[in-house]
């Protein structure tokens, strides 16, 4: 039985994913989904709408057969990172046959065609992009319009995040030389929404309470830069919730998402040195499998057998014994995590996860 891999944030309530798993279903015949879903933050750098286990849960119930967490370390990296770590992820299971990725465009073959033009990273093109950037203009509208210098079309597709993102994750797997093969499924999922309003309360407070009384070297947080760290400082008075500091200190180059992203690190005391030893491993430290179909376990006794990562059932690395030291250290940042969220938003629990 051949086995599908989707990657989705599971965050809405959505009709268009459940189509997209049914034609995932009607493309493979019989066949396993495995899903890569982010933990209790979402790559936009906000609290999801459930926690990870609600909405690992609503993944079984639209059709998959396991759901394996990203960690949060790679969920709160940049887009590129994002892709790169859950494709390297599925490929460190040994048994996906196909990725099946959404986009909302019915010309496949020119987003296939973008993907691989963006991979070969073209002298012309990689002059073009920088030049773009210097006068402010984010990463990604900049990578739209230097690529359409080059493949007529391309602008209009980066312009959709659901393809920008479809692109990074067969450019992933052309990095990693993955056996794994894409397949492009024209469909437009909901944007993940993530819960912003939530960031007022607790995080706002613990916010406020690291960057007063936390780490001083700012600069040697993942995602730091000493720029930030100096407009940080300069608008640290005028500091009054987790949204708004993130939305002020947001840049043309450096979006919203970004800064939240980065502060949820500062929160969580993730390092740069801690993104530098998860590159020596590709981003794929262990597998966190959040939950599994009653009817599968023979799936689990697969990727078993085959994988090499440790794999980890509950949400504390010291149940999971023995691990490498490495293992424990970074699978100690989704505790964190989601202890985090826990505290942010304890009615969204479910107290019989833990």
């Amino acid at each position: 039985m051949k086995t599908a891999a989707i990657i989705n944030e599971f965050n809405t309530e959505d009709p268009a994913r459940k189509e997209w798993l049914r034609q995932i279903r009607k493309h493979e015949g019989s066949c396993r989904i495995i899903a890569i879903m982010s933990g209790d933050f979402t790559q936009q750098g906000l609290p999801a709408q459930k926690d990870k286990y609600q909405r690992a849960a609503r993944a079984i119930q639209e059709g998959v057969d396991m759901v394996v967490e990203l960690p949060v370390y790679s969920s709160l990296s940049s887009p590129d990172t994002y892709a790169f770590a859950a494709v390297s992820l599925l490929e460190s299971l040994h048994c996906i046959d196909t990725l099946y990725l959404a986009c909302d465009t019915k010309d496949t073959a020119l987003l296939l065609q973008t993907a691989r033009f963006l991979f070969a990273e073209n002298i012309q093109y990689q002059k073009t992009l920088k030049n773009l950037r210097l006068t402010g203009m984010s990463f990604y509208d900049a990578q739209a319009l230097a690529a359409e210098k080059f493949i007529p079309g391309a602008k209009e597709i980066l312009k959709s995040r659901q393809n920008a993102f479809a692109a990074e994750y067969i450019r992933s797997l052309m990095r990693l030389y993955s056996r794994i093969k894409p397949c492009l499924i024209p469909i437009a999922l909901k944007e993940d929404p993530g819960q912003s309003a939530g960031t007022q309360g607790y995080l706002t407070a613990l916010l406020d309470y690291t960057l007063k009384h936390g780490p001083k070297d700012l600069d040697e947080i993942s995602g730091g830069t000493a720029a930030l760290t100096a407009a940080i400082r300069h608008n640290q008075p005028k500091y009054d919730t987790f949204e708004n500091f993130c939305r002020q200190l947001a840049t043309p180059s450096r979006s919203p998402a970004n800064i939240r992203r980065y502060m949820l690190s500062a929160i969580l005391n993730l390092r740069k040195s801690d993104m530098a030893l998860c590159r020596l491993y590709s981003f794929a430290l262990y597998i966190h499998v959040l939950a599994i179909r009653e009817t599968e376990e023979e799936m689990l006794l697969m990727v078993k057998t085959r994988t090499r990562l440790p794999i980890l059932y509950s949400n504390s690395p010291e149940a999971d014994a023995p691990l490498s030291l490495s293992v424990r250290h970074m699978a100690a940042f989704d505790q964190r995590a989601h202890m985090l969220y826990s505290l942010a938003f304890p009615k969204r629990q479910l107290s019989d996860q833990e």
